[in-house]
């Protein structure tokens, strides 16, 4: 008899813990059956989970949640980001389910009460599963999770991406970005930081964005002439985009493991990031990629020329040994292995 593991997460939309429940439900199908319940947002993530033959639920309230929880007998509650991982872990405890939590983000703009709703319910899982041993860290340290609770696994990318991956000649000039143009990425910041680029550079430096979100219209209102926006992009069309560049960058005001990075690395593409959350455990500074202090965006746009001015030759190739460890098929086997553990244990 198959296993049966219910998901929960607070929405299904573009995102790197999206991705990561969406590469778990599509692995072993013969011991494993994966249903996938989300709180507020279907998103494209729902679209391709539910097309490729897993069940796909709306459970907009705890007394759903609840109720589907009897209806369905999970042997594993799996909860995915804060909102899902409060309700879902309330939930577990009052129908005797076993409950494991991803926690895949530092979280900074929690407020006491957010800390302190996590402190009480995270007695209620058997397990956290935490994608980077900062943010083990920050549980440990600031929500006084036991340290043997967690267990920290990478998030990981499939082997398509290191296909044919090659170092772009070094005559090229493009930087680019990809995410939600949301806040939390400092997409707001584009416009600033890409002045600066041209204010600092001695020649044109060309800035692509692929993603979408709700700043959209101001960053189409408020890039200079050598940025662009070219949509969300998807599958080979990512890959496509990040051969196209030279380096990758993020402005983002909270992280913990970005996807992104990885996948750039698989395309030998290293990137400017800020030195936010467990980024430095995968971009070591000048080595393979390069940091800025948080939010100090002229430092960021600085070391971006700078990686046009200056030879950096080894930097593509060391990126690409780095992420090479961070596969899609290490990620479901560890998480597997968790799930594995507690069915037979419990």
């Amino acid at each position: 008899m198959k296993s049966k593991i219910l998901h929960l997460i607070t929405s299904l939309k573009v995102g790197g813990t999206e991705k990561y429940v969406e590469d778990i439900v599509s692995s072993d199908k013969e011991k494993f059956q994966h249903t996938v319940a989300y709180i507020k947002e279907f998103g494209k993530t729902g679209e391709r989970v539910k097309e490729s033959g897993v069940e796909v639920v709306c459970l907009s309230s705890i007394f759903k949640i609840i109720k589907y929880i009897k209806k369905y007998s999970p042997d594993i509650l799996h909860t995915h980001l804060y909102r899902a991982n409060i309700l879902g872990r309330i939930a577990g405890k009052l129908t005797a389910t076993t409950v494991v939590s991803s926690c895949r983000s530092t979280d900074t703009w929690r407020k006491w009460y957010h800390k302190t709703a996590n402190m009480v319910t995270v007695r209620f899982c058997k397990m956290i599963i935490a994608n980077s041993r900062k943010v083990k860290e920050l549980l440990v340290k600031k929500e006084k999770v036991p340290p043997e609770k967690i267990k920290v696994s990478y998030i990981g990318i499939s082997g398509e991406w290191f296909k044919e991956s090659t170092v772009k000649g070094r005559g090229g000039n493009t930087i680019g970005f990809v995410g939600r143009m949301h806040n939390e990425k400092g997409a707001d910041l584009i416009p600033l930081f890409a002045e600066k680029i041209n204010a600092l550079s001695g020649k044109r430096i060309d800035i692509k964005i692929a993603g979408g979100g709700e700043l959209e219209e101001y960053l189409q209102k408020h890039l200079p002439a050598n940025a662009h926006l070219v949509g969300w992009k998807a599958a080979k069309e990512l890959i496509r985009f990040y051969d196209s560049i030279d380096l990758l960058f993020l402005l983002s005001r909270m992280e913990s493991i970005p996807r992104v990075i990885i996948e750039a690395g698989a395309r030998r593409r290293p990137a400017i990031a800020p030195d936010l959350g467990g980024i430095s455990e995968i971009i070591k500074d000048g080595q393979n990629g390069f940091l800025y202090p948080p939010g100090d965006i002229t430092a960021a746009a600085k070391k971006t020329v700078e990686y046009f001015k200056e030879p950096y030759p080894a930097v593509p190739e060391n990126i690409y040994k780095t992420v090479s460890q961070f596969t899609v098929e290490k990620t479901v086997k560890e998480t597997l292995r968790i799930y594995e553990s507690l069915i037979k244990f419990d």
